[in-house]
């Protein structure tokens, strides 16, 4: 059977126009559901997606999907994509499904499917969720066995512990300060708490996907134009960070993903590092952090946070940066 909607990664499109509409979605999410909920007990699926404005079409209709099918649903917000493959695992949940379009432009987006195991489905898999979407759902869960929805607002601090976790034990960022641009995407809350919590000062960019940003022509999903805001930053740190925590690129005007390192001293070289948010802190642990200090030896004072950043107390109970939420994963009263 040719592949009608699956490509090389998850189906891809742009937004509102076939196939990447909510008519689809429902499908997707109706017979994802049913290859996945074999047993008795209850059925669960994580649903992650990036900043792109049209995850506000994509998300409710794969939702109804799953819940007409009997899962249960965990709605984690923006997140980047390595977390949900995480928690699809962590949560022993029966499937992972990503709303994103990776670095292809703001305009497009994508649903990219993962199995209990947290990597992505089989080829044969992928063709039995076509033919099911070909031929139609006709069995559906009885009213009294509808799947549930419900916000996971643990899911942020989850999958910092577990980057931390994946952090070298003997190194620490202390002592560097890092101007991190997340171009206003997927990572944005959860890459500067991670580095902040490793002991770095930072200077957020990008860390803002609010309606007001869209509208001044600073939209979800894409880079600056120009370099202004990292020749900025660099006046007031000492490395650079930009990535959107998927897929490495160069960046550019796209929602591209490069984690650029830029050490502001001639005449040392600039140095690029292309890492995924989930281990950025270990890409830079590669050349140029010292060791962790001795424990029995006088702690040094933390550095100070960058100026008018605030903290809040995280997951973990370790103070961090406070980043600005998302109007897309604030909690929702009743669900």
């Amino acid at each position: 059977m040719a592949r009608k909607f699956f490509g090389t990664d998850g189906i891809r499109g742009s937004a509102n126009s076939y196939p990447m509409t909510s008519e689809v979605a429902l499908k997707v999410g109706m017979a994802a559901g049913k290859v996945f909920t074999n047993g008795s007990y209850r059925h669960r699926v994580v649903i992650g997606k990036d900043t792109r404005l049209s995850g506000y079409l994509i998300e409710p209709a794969l939702q109804a999907g799953f819940i007409a099918m009997g899962m249960d649903v965990f709605l984690v917000g923006p997140m980047p994509t390595p977390a949900v493959a995480m928690l699809t695992r962590a949560m022993r949940c029966d499937l992972g499904v990503v709303i994103s379009a990776s670095h292809n432009p703001f305009e497009d987006n994508g649903i990219k499917l993962f199995g209990p195991d947290g990597y992505k489905l089989s080829d044969e898999i992928e063709l039995e969720i076509e033919r099911r979407m070909e031929n139609g759902v006709p069995e559906r869960a009885p009213s009294p066995k509808l799947g549930r929805a419900q916000r996971l607002d643990d899911a942020p601090g989850r999958y910092i512990e577990f980057v931390k976790r994946a952090f070298p034990k003997d190194l620490r960022l202390d002592g560097l300060k890092i101007a991190i641009d997340c171009a206003n995407g997927a990572a944005y809350k959860v890459a500067p708490t991670v580095l902040f919590e490793l002991g770095a000062e930072i200077v957020p960019l990008g860390v803002t996907p609010s309606a007001s940003r869209v509208a001044r022509g600073i939209v979800w999903g894409r880079f600056p134009s120009d370099s202004t805001p990292i020749a900025s930053a660099s006046r007031r740190a000492g490395s650079i960070v930009s990535t959107n925590a998927w897929r490495p690129r160069r960046a550019a005007s796209n929602a591209s993903a490069a984690a650029t390192v830029v050490l502001p001293e001639p005449p040392q070289p600039t140095q690029t590092i292309t890492s995924r948010s989930a281990s950025i802190a270990s890409s830079l642990a590669s050349g140029f952090i010292r060791e962790r200090p001795d424990p029995r030896a006088a702690r040094p004072p933390a550095p100070r946070s960058a100026p008018g950043s605030r903290h809040r107390r995280g997951a973990s109970g370790v103070r961090r940066s406070a980043v600005p939420s998302c109007v897309g994963c604030r909690p929702r009263s009743g669900g």
